[in-house]
C-alpha cells in the first residue's frame, strides 16, 4: 500500500473503510498510476465499473476528510 494511505495519517481510516473493490480500483488508478483500461483488466471488470468505483471513492473520501 502507498505511504499516502498507510499508517495513521488522515487518509488511512477513510481509505480502509472503502469497499474492497472501490479501494482496489482507487489504489490501482490514482496511487499506482494505471489507466482505467489497465485497472479494469487487472480487476476483471469493465472500464465503466472502474470509473464508478473511482468516482465513488473520491466522493466518499472528500466527504469524510472535510
Amino acid at each position: 500500500m502507498s505511504p499516502a494511505v498507510s499508517g495513521s495519517g488522515p487518509w488511512s481510516r477513510p481509505f480502509e473503510d472503502l469497499p474492497e473493490k472501490t479501494r482496489q480500483a482507487f489504489r490501482l488508478h490514482k496511487l499506482e498510476g494505471h489507466s482505467h483500461v489497465e485497472t479494469a483488466r487487472r480487476m476483471g471488470i469493465s472500464v465503466s465499473t472502474v470509473e464508478k468505483h473511482i468516482s465513488s471513492a473520491l466522493k466518499t473520501l472528500t466527504r469524510r476528510l472535510r
